[in-house]
């Protein structure tokens, strides 16, 4: 707090996985709000990269709707928006949303059009197979070595089905 206030700048929200990191700063905004109760925000959560984080874990997690009833182009899309994903980590899981949505535009269905009995079935197949949750642990390296370079690989192809692989190697 004392060194961002000689750079000018007022810490408002603090935010640890150690308790005793937090409970030593304490901040004038600090405690649970009557909308974060409402809101059924737990006092061990945060946001993190616009992720919901779990500070005890120290887990990171995006959530899925499964409450999608009807078998439309609009839902598809409605299902694809819900996700909110910066990190790309459970791709896997709206690849599937995308492909349908792509096959859904490319034959020109109408928007609140039934999807057709092949992309039907494999929306029900998708529906049925999706998690509520993606839990992603927060990597922190804990050796104190220099970083000499990084280098990311990227596998892909072109067939259109959305295969690509990405390695990421620090040196």
């Amino acid at each position: 707090v004392s060194v961002f206030g000689e750079a000018g700048f007022e810490l408002h929200k603090w935010h640890s996985n150690k308790a005793e990191l937090e409970a030593k700063v304490v901040l004038s905004d600090e405690g649970q709000t009557y909308a974060k109760e409402q809101l059924d925000v737990k006092p061990n959560e945060a946001k993190l990269l616009g992720l919901p984080w779990n500070k005890e874990e120290d887990t990171l997690y995006v959530t899925f709707t499964s409450d999608l009833n009807e078998t439309t182009k609009r839902e598809v899309l409605k299902s694809l928006a819900l996700v909110f994903e910066p990190l790309e980590v459970a791709s896997p899981t709206t690849l599937v949303r995308k492909m349908i949505y792509r096959v859904a535009c490319e034959q020109h269905l109408p928007w609140d059009a039934v999807l057709p009995e092949n992309l039907e079935k494999q929306w029900e197949k998708f529906k049925k197979s999706l998690l509520y949750e993606v839990k992603i642990p927060r990597s922190l390296a804990m050796s104190k070595k220099p970083v000499q370079g990084i280098d990311l690989h990227v596998l892909g192809d072109i067939s259109g089905t959305g295969t690509v692989e990405a390695l990421l190697a620090v040196v």
